[in-house]
C-alpha cells in the first residue's frame, strides 16, 4: 500500500513538473517570436511619462483625457510584413498621441516597430476594432501611422484616421493663479476617407465640393453638411448610398 502512495506521488510531482517546464518553455516561445525586427522592449512606466506630456506638466499644466484609442490594455491580435499569419494571445493598447501601438505578451512589454506591422485588431468585448498600417492604403495616409477599417464592402470601403487634438488652455495676467486654470485637453477627432476598391483610389471626406465632384450621384442623396462629414455614421450612409447607385 506504501509502495502504491509513494508511485502515485511519484507520478503527480512529475505531471506537475512537466506542466511547469511546458509552461515555462511556451512562455519562452512566445517573448523569443516577439524579439524580432517589429518589436523592441518597453516599460511600462514610461506610456504618459514622457514627450510632450511631462514637458507640459512641468510648467504646471493639468492634463485631462487619455492619449489611448482605448485606455486599457484589451485581447487582440496583429500581423506583421514578414509573417502574414495572426500572432493571437496577445493583449494590445494604441497610444494615438504618440503613434505607439503597445504589446504585452506572457507579462514581457513590447512597443512594436510601426513599419514593421502590417494590421492589428482589438477586442474589448463589446467592440472590435481593426487597423492596417496606412502603408497598406497608400495616397495621404502614407505617414500617418495606423488607420481604423470602419467599414469593408466589394465597392466601397471606409478608413478614419484617428487622432487626439491638444487643446491648451492657458491663463495669464491677474488671473494666472486661480484654480485650475492651465489645463491641456486630449480630444478625440477623426478624419474619414472613402476608398474606391474597384479604381483603388483613396477620397478625404472633408471638402463637400470635393466629394461631390469625385461622386455626381451626391446630388441625389440629400443635405450634406461639414459638420456631417465629421460623423462616422454619417459617412457610412454615404457610402451605402454611392454603393446602390454605383
Amino acid at each position: 500500500m506504501k509502495n502504491s502512495t509513494t508511485k502515485t506521488a511519484a507520478s503527480l510531482f512529475f505531471l506537475f513538473f512537466t506542466m511547469v517546464v511546458f509552461s515555462q518553455t511556451a512562455s519562452e516561445k512566445q517573448a523569443n517570436l516577439l524579439k524580432e525586427d517589429a518589436f523592441k522592449t518597453f516599460d511600462s512606466n514610461e506610456v504618459i511619462g514622457n514627450g510632450q506630456i511631462t514637458a507640459l506638466r512641468d510648467k504646471g499644466f493639468t492634463v485631462k483625457g487619455t492619449t489611448y484609442f482605448i485606455e486599457e490594455l484589451y485581447d487582440g491580435k496583429l500581423k506583421t510584413f514578414k509573417n502574414d499569419e495572426y500572432r493571437e494571445g496577445l493583449q494590445l493598447r494604441y497610444d494615438i498621441f504618440f503613434n505607439r501601438l503597445e504589446v504585452l505578451a506572457q507579462e514581457v512589454h513590447f512597443v512594436a516597430v510601426n513599419e514593421q506591422i502590417s494590421e492589428f485588431i482589438i477586442d474589448d468585448g463589446s467592440s472590435v476594432f481593426h487597423f492596417y498600417n496606412s502603408s497598406r492604403v497608400g495616397g495621404d495616409f502614407k505617414t500617418l501611422g495606423y488607420v481604423r477599417i470602419v467599414e469593408k464592402g466589394d465597392k466601397f470601403s471606409i478608413f478614419a484616421n484617428d487622432q487626439k487634438i491638444k487643446k491648451v488652455k492657458e491663463s495669464r495676467g491677474a488671473y494666472a493663479s486661480s484654480g485650475d486654470t492651465n489645463v491641456v485637453e486630449l480630444i478625440d477627432v477623426a478624419d474619414y476617407y472613402i476608398y474606391d476598391e474597384t479604381a483603388k483610389e483613396l477620397i478625404e471626406t472633408k471638402s463637400k465640393k470635393k466629394l461631390m465632384e469625385r461622386f455626381p450621384t451626391l446630388k441625389d442623396f440629400g443635405k450634406i453638411s461639414s459638420k456631417d462629414l465629421k460623423r462616422e455614421r454619417f459617412i457610412r450612409n454615404i457610402v451605402s448610398f454611392l454603393a446602390a447607385s454605383n
